[in-house]
């Protein structure tokens, strides 16, 4: 799950820096399901 988990970091970090991000992450999540 290194993979995973370094998304996760990355979606953290960009969130603290935009706010739209949290909604990019999210789509990108749900594409993968």
């Amino acid at each position: 799950m290194d993979l995973f988990e370094e998304i996760l970091a990355l979606g953290y970090l960009l969130e603290k820096k935009f706010v739209q991000s949290r909604l990019i992450i999210y789509v990108f999540f749900v594409d993968m399901k």
